[in-house]
């Protein structure tokens, strides 16, 4: 009798809530774009808020064309055309929220590329201290500029990786004491990973949930760790990352 009147709740406890878990301490550090990519930015966002305005009429459009049919405003001449009036209207709006949706990647994108430099002179700082540091983004472009700075002290891992490269990969950041960068694709290395041996973990780019920032972090954030964590976002003020 009680296992039927509890069949229908659950408990959910966050590892942190039940494990003996190091200190993660969440940091923000702030990087100046370049003027170059200052000025890809500022096109960027003109060309999402004209898109916006003509989504906007696209939509208006469609409503009073709606009506228009619905209410048998329209001549029956005429409705054959307005049928394909609407249909080519609706195109061009589903064309329009696509296209917002791509310009906000590469804004992302745009932002996590001219980090990539300050990036790499923050990570050479924790390295110095003898610090192994685990860097996420999610652009397969960031990603490949980081590891030709970086050379052999880096690995990466992203999609197109290989299982067996990726297990070597992640052997090397393991084992390896020159090898003291991990870089990876926030959503193929964010999971599924044991990167203990490290406490520094610094993102790129911020995804756009919840989760796909908690779970890369808690690859170095978890059972096994014995030292305080240290998660830092790289951002620029005034843009898509705050």
């Amino acid at each position: 009798d009680l296992r039927l009147k509890i069949s229908n709740f659950i408990v959910r406890k966050k590892s942190e809530e039940e494990l003996d878990l190091p200190e993660l301490n969440i940091k923000r550090y702030y990087f100046s774009m370049n003027d170059e990519s200052t000025k890809k930015y500022n096109e960027l966002m003109e060309e999402m808020y004209q898109n916006e305005l003509q989504t906007a009429e696209y939509e208006r459009e469609i409503l009073i064309l709606k009506d228009s049919i619905k209410n048998n405003k329209i001549p029956k001449e005429e409705m054959k055309g307005a049928a394909i009036e609407l249909k080519k209207l609706v195109t061009l709006q589903k064309k329009g929220n696509m296209s917002k949706k791509g310009n906000i990647m590469t804004l992302n994108r745009t932002c996590a590329e001219s980090k990539v430099k300050d990036i790499v002179k923050l990570v050479k700082e924790y390295n110095k201290q003898g610090d192994k540091v685990i860097v996420f983004s999610f652009f397969k472009t960031v990603l490949e500029k980081l590891h030709d700075l970086f050379g052999n002290k880096a690995v990466l891992i992203d999609g197109s990786v290989t299982a067996i490269k990726r297990r070597d990969s992640i052997n090397k950041f393991k084992k390896k004491e020159d090898v003291s960068v991990f870089l990876g694709q926030s959503i193929a290395a964010g999971i599924g990973i044991n990167l203990v041996n490290a406490n520094v973990v610094l993102f790129c780019d911020l995804p756009f949930t919840p989760d796909l920032l908690e779970q890369p972090y808690k690859r170095a954030h978890r059972q096994g760790q014995k030292n305080n964590v240290e998660v830092i976002y790289a951002m620029i003020p005034d843009s898509i990352d705050e």
